[in-house]
C-alpha cells in the first residue's frame, strides 16, 4: 500500500515475472542445469511465503535474502555459464 501502484507494477515484474525469464534463457551445461533449479526452488517458496505474511519488504527476514538470492542467481545464470 505505501509503495502505490508503480511499487506494485515493478515488484511483480522484478521478482516475479524476470526470474521466470532469466530461467528460460538460462545457459546450457549440467552445471547450470542443477544450480538454476536450486534457484527456482528457493524462488516459489519465497513467493508463498509472501502471499500469507509480508516478508517481502522487510530486509531483516531470511525469507526476504532468500527470494533475493534466487532472483538474483537465476539472474546470473541467465547470462553466465558456470564452470564445472
Amino acid at each position: 500500500m505505501t509503495t502505490g501502484p508503480l511499487g506494485l507494477a515493478s515488484t511483480l515484474l522484478l521478482i516475479v515475472v524476470m526470474p521466470l525469464v532469466n530461467f528460460h534463457n538460462k545457459a546450457d551445461g549440467e552445471a547450470n542445469r542443477v544450480l538454476s533449479l536450486l534457484f527456482l526452488r528457493f524462488w516459489p517458496f519465497g513467493i508463498y511465503v509472501n502471499c500469507l505474511e509480508s516478508a517481502l519488504f522487510d530486509r531483516g527476514n531470511p525469507i526476504w535474502f532468500c527470494l533475493l538470492s534466487a532472483s538474483f542467481g537465476l539472474h546470473f545464470l541467465a547470462r553466465y555459464r558456470v564452470r564445472p
